[in-house]
C-alpha cells in the first residue's frame, strides 16, 4: 500500500467538507424570493448574475428617462413636469420601415393593428379585409391608409421586434420593472386623435417622431419630448401641426400593489374555508353545514389575512415574475450560435430570465 500525498489528503479532506448534495426543507423563501447573491454556491451565482443584470438595466434607463418615472412616488409625481426630455434614438424612417416589414412579412392580425376613431369621419370603422396565406394576417396597407387620411388613428402593437432602440428599451424596463412591457407605434393624420382610457393599471410613456403633438389639445410636446399618461387618466394625443406624425407608446411596467391583491384573490378561491358553499367546524368532524367560518369573525378575520396578506401578496409577485415571458436577444440566432460555438469570441448576450448575465468571453493569446 502506497501512501497518499499531501495534495491527495488535502483534496479528500474538501471531498468531505463539501458534499455534493445538500439536503434541506424547503421554505417560502425559498418558493417566492428571488436567488440571494450572498448565498454560497449557485444561488449566490444566479442572484449575483441578477443584482448585476437589474444595476445595468437601471444605469441606461437612467440616461434615456427622469428616474422618477421609473419608480415614482407621489410627491415625484406631484412635482413632475407635464413633458420632459427623453434619449431615444428612434428616427421616422425606422418605424415606417418596420411597420412595412410587420405588414408583408409577420403576423398583422386584429389586435395587434388597432383604430382609434373618435376623430374620424363618418362612416370609418376598424374593420379590414386580411389575406391569409400560410396563416399569416396581411391588410390591405391602401385600406390602412385611407382609413388614416379620414382621421382614424392607427396603433401597431409589438413594434419593439422591429426596432432595435425600442427593444433594448422596453428589455430594460421589463428587467427593472419584473412585469410584462411592450412598445407600440401611432400614426396620426390630419385630424386623428389617440385616447388613452383611464381603465389602464399601468403608466403610459409617449414620445412623438417626425412632428409634435398635442396633449389634450393644449400641452405641446415636440420630438425629444415626451410625456406620460398615468394610470387611471384619461389622455388624448393628436398632431400639432399639419402633415402625419408618429407616436411611440411603451408601457413603463410600474409595480402596483393593486394589481398583486388581485392577483392574490384570484386564489383564494383555493382556501376552503372562504368558500360559503363548504361546511366548516373546527371542534369536530364535519357531518353538515351547520357550522361556519363566518360565525366567528376572529376565525374569519385570520383566514382572510391567510388568503390575501403579506405571505398571499409576496407569491402574487413572484408570480408576476414566473409568468413573465422570455425575451430573446434581437441580435443573436442560430448561425451566430453556431458560428460562437466554433470561434467563442466576442459578446454573447444573457437570457432574459437573468439567469446568465452579460458574458464576454474571449481567447487567450
Amino acid at each position: 500500500m502506497t501512501d497518499r500525498s499531501d495534495a491527495e489528503t488535502a483534496t479528500a479532506g474538501v471531498a468531505q467538507a463539501m458534499p455534493l448534495v445538500r439536503v434541506e426543507p424547503i421554505t417560502d423563501r425559498h418558493l417566492i424570493s428571488l436567488p440571494d447573491p450572498t448565498a454560497e454556491g449557485l444561488e449566490g451565482i444566479v442572484g449575483t448574475a441578477n443584482s448585476r443584470r437589474h444595476a445595468a438595466a437601471l444605469e441606461r434607463l437612467e440616461t434615456r428617462l427622469p428616474v422618477q418615472i421609473l419608480t415614482p412616488t407621489d410627491a415625484d409625481v406631484e412635482d413632475l413636469p407635464e413633458v420632459f426630455d427623453v434619449r431615444i434614438q428612434i428616427e421616422a424612417d425606422d418605424l415606417w420601415d418596420a411597420m412595412t416589414t410587420i405588414a408583408h412579412h409577420d403576423d398583422l392580425r386584429p389586435g395587434r393593428i388597432a383604430f382609434g376613431l373618435s376623430a374620424a369621419e363618418e362612416g370609418v370603422d376598424d374593420q379590414l379585409a386580411f389575406a391569409t396565406t400560410y396563416g399569416i394576417h396581411r391588410p390591405n396597407l391602401g385600406a390602412v391608409a385611407v382609413k388614416a387620411q379620414r382621421g382614424a388613428a392607427v396603433v401597431i402593437h409589438g413594434i419593439e421586434w422591429q426596432v432595435g432602440a425600442l427593444y433594448d428599451l422596453v428589455t430594460d424596463l421589463e428587467t427593472a420593472g419584473g412585469r410584462p412591457c411592450s412598445a407600440s407605434v401611432i400614426v396620426l393624420t390630419g385630424p386623428a386623435v389617440h385616447e388613452e382610457a383611464p381603465e389602464r393599471v399601468v403608466d403610459i410613456l409617449l414620445a412623438p417622431v417626425g412632428g409634435a403633438v398635442l396633449v389634450d389639445g393644449q400641452v405641446d410636446v415636440a420630438p425629444g419630448r415626451a410625456a406620460v399618461a398615468r394610470a387611471g387618466d384619461a389622455v388624448s394625443f393628436s398632431a400639432a401641426g399639419e402633415g402625419c406624425v408618429l407616436l411611440v407608446r411603451v408601457e413603463l411596467p410600474v409595480a402596483d400593489p393593486w394589481v398583486d391583491l388581485i392577483a392574490a384573490q384570484a386564489t383564494a378561491r383555493f382556501h376552503p374555508l372562504l368558500r360559503a358553499d363548504l361546511p366548516t367546524s373546527f371542534e369536530r368532524p364535519i357531518e353538515s353545514y351547520d357550522g361556519t367560518l363566518y360565525d366567528d369573525f376572529s376565525k374569519f378575520a385570520a383566514e382572510v389575512d391567510n388568503a390575501l396578506g403579506p405571505k398571499a401578496m409576496d407569491h402574487a409577485a413572484a408570480f408576476a415574475r414566473a409568468t413573465l415571458p422570455p425575451r430573446a436577444s434581437r441580435d443573436v440566432g442560430l448561425l451566430t450560435s453556431l458560428a460562437f460555438r466554433a470561434d467563442p469570441s466576442g459578446e454573447v448576450r444573457r437570457a432574459h430570465t437573468g439567469i446568465v448575465h452579460y458574458h464576454r468571453a474571449r481567447r487567450s493569446r
